[in-house]
């Protein structure tokens, strides 16, 4: 049976348990998925001729990256390469690493005689600060793998060891049949009701219905890119709920959106907009950045949404906030000086902003997460609207926190 068969298989058998149990009524998807999304993957699943046809219809479509094949793309190569440059050790295993042989080759820059793709090039730095933090090595769960272009670059650099992806089975049907593709030799486990995660897999693809059914064990790390900001609220409740009490991790790395502006005509919005809300108080933060650099690209990555990348560790104890953190916030001159005037000063539509740990935004979110009192919200509504000066537009997560009941 050939790769694309075993997988279509598969997928028919799951997509039947999905339907019998009514799970996508009980897990409603958002307007996109549940809509052009998927009409797009089944299209592609049903006429696909074998699994790289799959991938690279999947690859002419917007459903997992953000690659054209408008020839911008050359420019922004040319500049996430430089960007990786700067961050990777001349030894590291990230070095030698090239985009797939699968590709669409559309999507393709060659320069040197090696393939690259921003999307590529975007998974290369997500893995540096993945082994930056977390090591290498790793036993990894990943809610919604996409292609799988992440979980590719992290076992070609030796980040992971094992590697665990949760997806809609549709999805599965693109990440299994793109890391069959790039690793024929390594073990590939379809996961059934009722099945366990065998010993020795490489690479696990586990339907989300099923996803209690691989919690037998621990995980190095936690992953979730861009998916849990393309959700309704109350999956994300759930994700975070399944993640924060029933999994067991010592690391978790999200990209995720935050901040981008809707108006009236994005009322749906507000019904996707808590992904960055739900981190409870035993997170250890260690990296934090609103817009990280390398998500900077001034060519093809301004098609997407803004992302905060979170790198924590889970801690046994709860986090507390640090002494006197409140008092330095208020003492800081945008909320001091907030009643006097501000023309000809920095205070005035501020056009750099530190999205570090460094920096006010940051100190108001770790606030609100762990001491969510009415004067925190406050604050944070107040400088948030110090950051967005137009009134015919807001933050999409602004409704969420003007609705928070809060302590005094």
């Amino acid at each position: 049976m050939t790769p694309l068969a075993e997988v279509r298989e598969y997928y028919r058998e799951i997509a039947a348990l999905y339907a019998t149990r009514g799970y996508y009524a009980a897990h409603p998807l958002n307007a996109f998925w549940a809509g052009q999304n998927m009409d797009a993957m089944r299209g592609i699943i049903e006429s696909a001729v074998n699994d790289v046809d799959v991938v690279r219809k999947a690859q002419q479509t917007y459903m997992f990256s953000v690659n054209t094949a408008d020839r911008v793309t050359d420019r922004a190569v040319q500049w996430l390469l430089e960007e990786r440059s700067n961050r990777i050790l001349p030894n590291s295993p990230l070095k030698g690493i090239e985009e797939s042989a699968y590709s669409h080759p559309a999507n393709n820059t060659t320069i040197d005689g090696k393939r690259y793709t921003p999307d590529f090039l975007r998974c290369i730095n997500i893995a540096a600060e993945i082994r930056r933090e977390c090591g290498k090595g790793l036993s990894v769960i990943e809610l919604g793998g996409g292609l799988g272009h992440l979980a590719r670059v992290l076992a070609l650099s030796w980040i992971s060891s094992r590697h665990v992806i949760i997806d809609l089975p549709e999805t599965l049907v693109f990440s299994y049949c793109f890391l069959r593709l790039n690793f024929p030799f390594k073990k590939l486990v379809l996961l059934r009701e009722g099945e366990a995660l065998p010993a020795g897999y490489d690479f696990a693809f586990v339907p989300t219905m099923l996803a209690n059914q691989v919690l037998d064990r621990p995980y190095d790390l936690f992953l979730n890119t861009a998916s849990m900001g393309e959700m309704r609220n109350e999956v994300i409740r759930k994700w975070m709920i399944f993640v924060q009490t029933k999994l067991r991790v010592k690391h978790l790395f999200m990209l995720n959106r935050f901040l981008n502006t809707i108006n009236d005509t994005h009322a749906w919005r507000l019904e996707e907009n808590e992904c960055q809300q739900h981190y409870d108080a035993r997170w250890e933060i260690l990296r934090w950045e609103l817009e990280p650099r390398w998500t900077r690209c001034p060519f093809v990555d301004t098609l997407v949404s803004r992302y905060v990348e979170i790198i924590a560790r889970r801690t046994d104890a709860p986090v507390v906030l640090a002494n006197g953190a409140m008092e330095s916030l208020q003492a800081e001159d945008w909320w001091r000086l907030r009643g006097n005037g501000h023309i000809m000063a920095m205070r005035d539509n501020p056009i750099c902003v530190d999205g570090t740990q460094r920096g006010t935004l940051f100190k108001l979110w770790e606030a609100m997460r762990l001491h969510p009192s009415c004067a925190v919200r406050d604050m944070l509504l107040a400088y948030l609207e110090r950051l967005n000066r137009n009134p015919s537009f807001w933050f999409e997560e602004l409704p969420y926190y003007k609705g928070l009941t809060c302590t005094s």
